[in-house]
């Protein structure tokens, strides 16, 4: 069986979002780094499934005609299908949408006249602890059919005490600080 774009879509709206809040909960994730990691592995571990080598998951490839490095990339027959950027902070702002969802769009137009073939989607992932899900405000324009968000926004799931909690023990880990060695010198 064959990885399909709707198979892939129900993965990320679906397993996908759960597992990435279970990890902001334990804490696993810290910043968009950790995100990242453990999205490819989630991505990785979800296509490896369907035993097909023609499909490969890379993190933060470079794209070396466009000098631009998207945060996770899908290839189908070594080709990019599917253009991940991920976007993980305290509260969603469409200053930063607006940034992410232009580079995503850009590079498919890159890709687009390069190869004359272009990724089939663009998803724009946001792990946010407050927020709402209406980020794209208006019509998408050129990228209504490609590019697509997800957000994974806590306050929507947990209650203010428990997110409160939870910014205190994500605190003490995300600024750890190491008190230094008592040593006598005699």
């Amino acid at each position: 069986m064959k990885p399909g774009i709707r198979e892939f879509e129900v993965f990320l709206r679906g397993t996908f979002a759960k597992k990435i809040r279970k990890a902001y909960e334990k804490p696993e994730i810290f910043c968009e780094a950790d995100l990242q990691a453990y999205a490819w592995t989630l991505i990785r571990r979800f296509l490896g499934r369907f035993k097909n080598n023609r499909v490969f998951v890379l993190n933060k490839p470079y794209f070396r005609e466009f000098h631009v490095y998207p945060d996770i990339v899908v290839f189908k027959r070594e080709k990019p299908w599917v253009i991940i950027e991920l976007k993980e902070k305290r509260i969603l702002d469409t200053k930063s949408e607006s940034r992410e969802r232009e580079k995503i769009l850009k590079l498919r137009q890159l890709i687009q006249a390069a190869q004359h073939k272009y990724p089939r989607r663009g998803y724009l992932i946001w792990v946010a602890r407050y927020g709402t899900k209406a980020v794209f405000h208006g019509p998408k324009g050129e990228g209504a059919r490609f590019l697509f968000q997800i957000p994974i926004i806590l306050n929507q799931k947990w209650e203010r005490d428990k997110i409160e909690e939870w910014s205190k023990h994500f605190r003490a880990f995300s600024r750890y600080q190491c008190s230094p060695l008592q040593v006598d010198i005699e």
